[in-house]
């Protein structure tokens, strides 16, 4: 018995030598191949040029008077259960106008919200009241609403252009090759900017915007892109600012671009005699 397993401890001790031989006579072989014939597979492709991957933005960039989509919307904020789903119709004007309508079952108006550089206002059309803050006071009341910038959506919506504008007024660019991605670093005096783009460069996946002076960043992350009127457009887009703990994601079924807005788009007042509520207290 002794002698069986002794046998068999040997046998397998030397199938062991023999299989490691074999793989370090594989190895020098492809090493007197030369190099080249083992690395390249292993080895990342050098990094493009910051011009090569902005010249085909410039190539189709088109200015964006004004923008109209209809969306699903969801939206959630961490420590609090729950989100909110709803249908809405989104007209936007840059840099800072916005007006959002949000629906149930796709003809039930909830509320109507007008956002501009300084303040939200909203028509609660359920209850029939009007809410209206400016963002520093939602930002102190950590308000779901604190995460909402008009300007912030519309550059994340006009994704190339918001490119083309940071590499113009950027003191820095770079680029960098990740394993499946490559990024592109846009850094100004108060922010940077980090694009990424699939390997081949050809569409933006995901934007991060960090302040110079710290703090946590606003990220966000696009599907896949459709062209209207030579502008691309992405198909979904998720917006998740950290410092709110708020994540808003859209999946939008139209756009239109450069359509003309009505003056009256961008007003919203509440009748007369009825008072303006604040929104931070509105949960």
């Amino acid at each position: 018995m002794t002698n069986e397993r002794t046998h068999g401890t040997a046998t397998a001790r030397a199938n062991l030598i023999r299989w490691s031989l074999a793989a370090i006579a594989l190895l020098t072989a492809c090493g007197c191949a030369g190099p080249r014939a083992f690395l390249p597979p292993f080895r990342r492709a050098p990094a493009p040029t910051v011009e090569s991957l902005l010249a085909p933005l410039r190539q189709r960039a088109t200015p964006i008077s004004t923008l109209w989509l209809r969306a699903a919307v969801a939206i959630r904020q961490s420590g609090r259960p729950g989100k909110a789903i709803f249908n809405a119709t989104i007209l936007a004007q840059p840099p800072d106008q916005v007006r959002l309508r949000a629906y149930r079952n796709v003809t039930i108006l909830v509320f109507d919200l007008l956002a501009d550089a300084r303040e939200l206002r909203l028509h609660d059309a359920v209850e029939d009241r009007y809410y209206a803050a400016e963002y520093s006071r939602l930002r102190q009341s950590n308000s779901l609403w604190a995460g909402f910038s008009p300007s912030l959506l519309i550059q994340a919506l006009a994704v190339e252009q918001t490119v083309l504008d940071r590499a113009a007024s950027a003191r820095s660019a770079t680029v960098f090759r990740r394993w499946s991605t490559l990024e592109l670093r846009l850094d100004t005096a108060e922010d940077r900017m980090r694009v990424a783009l699939d390997s081949a460069g050809r569409q933006i996946v995901g934007l991060a915007y960090e302040r110079a002076a710290g703090g946590k960043p606003v990220q966000v992350r696009y599907g896949e892109m459709v062209e209207v009127n030579r502008v691309r457009l992405p198909r979904w887009i998720e917006v998740e600012i950290a410092a709110t703990g708020t994540r808003m994601r859209l999946d939008v079924s139209e756009y239109k671009v450069n359509q003309p807005f009505d003056a009256k788009v961008f007003r919203l007042e509440a009748p007369p005699g009825r008072p303006w509520l604040p929104l931070e207290n509105l949960k």
